[in-house]
């Protein structure tokens, strides 16, 4: 019996489409799920980016509010008394504060991918440790200020009334009054090289994730304007009015 009796003449023909069906069918199915896993992990990251766009516009809007009311209590308190020492220049602020406001640094790793993503990396740090230490300071100055108010009220002495910066600094204390101005000279320290920190990370964070991601989808960075917030600040000190 010849082979052509048992198999048509078709046969290693349908046996060949059968398998290049097969494969093809296998290759496209492979190449859906790598673009599926692609597309998958490029949402990922996005979200990933906006997410610390939106952490660095807060703890940035959170730092530019508050510098503009220390700047705005110094500036009429020195207009009003300009021989006001150094440790009456920060009134104790209760802080809406959340020590948790932190970069997901794990969800960025992605960013070392790219060629500007270290240095951005950086920058995030930087921002973020300039933001808690600026934090801590006010934190650590408001307890010790309002430890020196108390001092002051329990010796019946009222630094409204005009009584001399001798006998307050005597009524508080040498160690407390040198404490707060300690407390003072590095808050005030901190705005220079903070500004500038803030403002770096804010620019290079959007311009890499638009250069990874395109500009569709990637949050905008529109920070408040300082002196609109320091006049702002300014209205909301009744005791100069």
């Amino acid at each position: 019996m010849l082979f052509e009796d048992i198999f048509p003449a078709s046969f290693w023909l349908d046996v060949f489409k059968a398998l290049l069906g097969t494969l093809i069918g296998a290759g496209l199915a492979f190449w859906f799920a790598l673009r599926k896993d692609y597309l998958t992990k490029r949402a990922e990251r996005k979200a990933a980016g906006n997410y610390a766009v939106l952490t660095l516009l807060r703890q940035t809007d959170d730092y530019l509010r508050t510098k503009a009311v220390i700047e705005a209590f110094r500036d009429e308190l020195l207009k009003h008394q300009p021989k006001s020492p150094l440790w009456m220049l920060i009134k104790p602020m209760h802080l809406n504060y959340s020590d948790n406001l932190k970069f997901d640094l794990d969800s960025l790793v992605f960013l070392l991918e790219h060629k500007e993503g270290a240095s951005v990396l950086e920058k995030l740090l930087s921002a973020d440790r300039k933001y808690h230490d600026f934090f801590s300071l006010l934190v650590t100055h408001a307890g010790a200020s309002e430890e020196g108010q108390r001092k002051l009220s329990d010796g019946k002495v009222d630094p409204r009334q005009g009584v001399n910066i001798a006998e307050l600094e005597k009524v508080m204390g040498f160690q407390l009054v040198a404490k707060i101005e300690s407390l003072v000279r590095g808050i005030f320290n901190h705005f220079d090289r903070t500004d500038a920190t803030f403002n770096e990370a804010c620019e290079e964070l959007p311009k890499v994730l638009r250069a990874i991601f395109g500009k569709k989808g990637v949050i905008r960075i529109q920070l408040p304007d300082a002196a609109t917030l320091r006049a702002q600040a300014a209205k909301s000190f009744p005791e100069f009015d």
